[in-house]
């Protein structure tokens, strides 16, 4: 059989030496992406021709042969110094034998379907023809190795050998710097020398930012950007409101709904006590409790009478009632005569009396513009109206008092006095003496009296302030008849005779 085939391959030679551009053989094989020159009955393969970046890469592998190959991707043209048997051809999977000779045209519809490029070429060769053996230098260690080289031609280079390297500083800067050093070692010292740091823009997030900037000179720029808007809980009604949230993100939690309050009667002392309620809505009710009056003296006429009392007990103890005399009267010099004159009488109805009984002043003036009264020289009353009238007042001292009355029209005074003693009175059992204010008893006071010392106290120093006042305005000549009876009316027992 070998005969057979060198026979053919002979003829087929002499064929294609007769007819150069002659086709041979038009096989297409669709089969392993890499074939031989021997797959297609040849023995040797005379060069590689490769498509890489828009051109073709030809090696030539046997001596003698010059080839050349120019074309594209579609369709090749190629020369060859010498004839070649045969010409096999590649695109993607597909292969075809193509002509053969020293020229020839490769196509790539020739080849196969599709639209993958011509990738390879192979020129292949038989036995027969005498082929000189490649030369070159054979030996893998030496620099010039040839991996095609089928007869050493001597022509090997070595390198030379490599030295053991002198490491040192090789820094010619350096204070240590070694001139015969060929491999830095890191060991180079530097004399310290004041070098100015880099100025520029130290900010990674600018655009000019500078990567060797040891000091920043403001000059940072920065890209126009989109702040996103802050997401949270925007409702204020929320348990997580989030004030500085922009839009909501629909994160809001509420707290659950306060219930209604249970209503009820909250203390346990009530009959419908409610354990249950939580806010008293005032429908308690209680048990009826009898409780027994509180008896005492309660004719407010007696010295020894009981504001408290609600039942009277026939405790009551009166003063002794003496007769009844004539208003005693007194009245001063100093007003002139004539139509002019000024005129006061002041009277009382007991000038002598117990402690805490009662008694009334009575006076009348007459042409007066001012009149006022003062019990132990304070003020108890004044009044800046025409005086033509009579007056009274009820009074209730608990010691000796002189009442002076002065009636005045312009530089023309009228002064009129009485006095009235006050004995000591008899201090029944749970009574309790009652103070001279002003010549007015306590008891005559409303909010006051033995049974509320605060209140008493608060009493005694409003009074004094007002008194007080009261004399700033007789200096200022500013009072008026409504305010002193705004004062005295009708809680002090001032009273206006017809």
């Amino acid at each position: 059989m070998t005969f057979i085939f060198k026979r053919i391959a002979v003829v087929a030679m002499m064929i294609s030496i007769l007819v150069p551009n002659a086709v041979l053989v038009e096989a297409r094989v669709h089969g392993p992406q890499s074939l031989k020159c021997e797959d297609f009955g040849y023995d040797i393969r005379v060069a590689n021709a490769e498509h890489e970046r828009g051109s073709y890469d030809v090696g030539v592998l046997q001596s003698g042969y010059s080839i050349s190959v120019n074309g594209n991707a579609d369709t090749v043209n190629w020369n060859s110094s010498k004839s070649v048997d045969g010409v096999i051809s590649k695109a993607a999977t597909y292969w075809n034998e193509e002509s053969a000779g020293t020229s020839g045209t490769v196509s790539k519809s020739d080849i196969g379907p599709g639209k993958h490029a011509i990738s390879h070429i192979i020129f292949c060769a038989h036995s027969e023809i005498e082929i000189d053996p490649i030369e070159g230098c054979t030996d893998a260690e030496a620099t010039n190795y040839n991996t095609e080289a089928e007869v050493d031609d001597s022509s090997c280079v070595y390198p030379e050998p490599t030295p053991d390297p002198l490491y040192g500083c090789t820094d010619v800067d350096a204070t240590n710097y070694n001139a015969r050093a060929d491999t830095e070692d890191s060991s180079c010292t530097y004399p310290e020398v004041e070098v100015e740091p880099i100025s520029g823009c130290t900010d990674s997030e600018a655009t000019n930012y500078t990567v060797e900037a040891e000091v920043d000179d403001n000059s940072c720029v920065y890209p126009e950007t989109t702040v996103d808007p802050v997401y949270g809980c925007t409702d204020t009604e929320a348990a997580n409101y989030d004030v500085g949230a922009e839009v909501d993100n629909g994160s809001c939690v509420y707290p659950e709904p306060t219930p209604d309050p249970v209503y009820g009667c909250t203390d346990v002392d009530a009959t419908n006590y409610t354990v249950e309620a939580e806010v008293d809505d005032n429908s308690c009710t209680y048990p009826e409790v009898t409780v027994d009056p509180i008896e005492g003296c309660t004719d407010t006429e007696a010295t020894n009478y009981d504001v408290g009392a609600e039942v009277d007990d026939s405790s009551c103890i009166y003063p002794e009632v003496e007769e009844e005399t004539a208003p005693v009267s007194t009245t001063s010099s100093g007003g002139g005569s004539g139509t002019r004159t000024v005129r006061c009488e002041l009277g009382v109805t007991d000038n002598s009396i117990t402690a805490g009984a009662l008694t009334t002043l009575t006076w009348d003036t007459t042409r007066a513009d001012e009149v006022a009264l003062y019990a132990n020289g304070v003020m108890v009353f004044e009044s800046e109206e025409n005086d033509d009238a009579d007056r009274s007042m009820t009074v209730a001292p608990t010691a000796d008092t002189k009442y002076e009355l002065v009636a005045t029209r312009g530089s023309r005074e009228r002064t009129c006095v009485v006095e009235v003693e006050v004995a000591e009175a008899f201090a029944a059992a749970g009574a309790v003496e009652q103070p001279l204010v002003a010549g007015i008893a306590l008891s005559a006071v409303p909010h006051t009296g033995a049974g509320d010392a605060v209140l008493t106290i608060g009493f005694y120093a409003l009074l004094g302030l007002w008194s007080l006042f009261l004399a700033y305005l007789v200096v200022a000549r500013k009072t008026s008849k409504e305010i002193v009876a705004s004062i005295f009316t009708p809680n002090y027992v001032m009273r206006r005779m017809a």
